[in-house]
């Protein structure tokens, strides 16, 4: 069995397979690609300080550098079962306590690391990415339709773009 998901659902997909009585231990690999390299696609929340007066944005600022803390980082991440921002942070002694297996496996791929693009249009585009991955894991679905798809996907990017500027 295979299954597709983030770091942040590894303890619902742990509480899927005990809830089906399922005992197979399973582990973290990156999806393949036809490159030399592994890549994981990484992304995580984002922090802005909007336009406001020079005390909130100051205060803004403040709370932004306490919550990038390497500390703080490591409690963010621990808490919500993620990594954190900076390698110091998970090399905190209590980040990895209650942390399935899973998470120190996926460790390893850190190194293969990408940020997701810094676009506007991504978060609508990531969601066109999901559904064509969806179509391409149908029964039925064979690989003469794969270039149609991605076709497909090229005209729908050209169109998020483009709505999105």
């Amino acid at each position: 069995m295979a299954w597709i998901g983030s770091l942040g659902s590894f303890s619902q997909q742990q509480q899927a397979l005990d809830l089906s009585g399922n005992s197979d231990e399973w582990i973290i690999l990156p999806l393949p690609v036809t490159g030399q390299d592994p890549v994981i696609l990484t992304y995580g929340p984002t922090l802005s300080v909007v336009k406001s007066t020079p005390a909130q944005e100051l205060a803004s600022w403040l709370f932004v550098r306490w919550l990038l803390s390497v500390e703080n980082q490591a409690r963010w991440a621990e808490a919500a079962g993620v990594f954190p921002v900076s390698a110091d942070a998970v090399k905190q002694d209590h980040i990895s306590g209650d942390y399935l297996p899973q998470w120190e496996q996926a460790l390893q791929w850190l190194p293969y690391a990408w940020n997701e693009p810094a676009l506007p249009s991504w978060g609508v585009m990531r969601g066109a990415l999901r559904d064509a991955w969806e179509q391409l894991l149908t029964p039925g679905f064979d690989a003469g339709q794969v270039a149609a798809l991605l076709d497909t996907l090229d005209q729908i990017a050209a169109e998020i773009v483009a709505q999105m500027r």
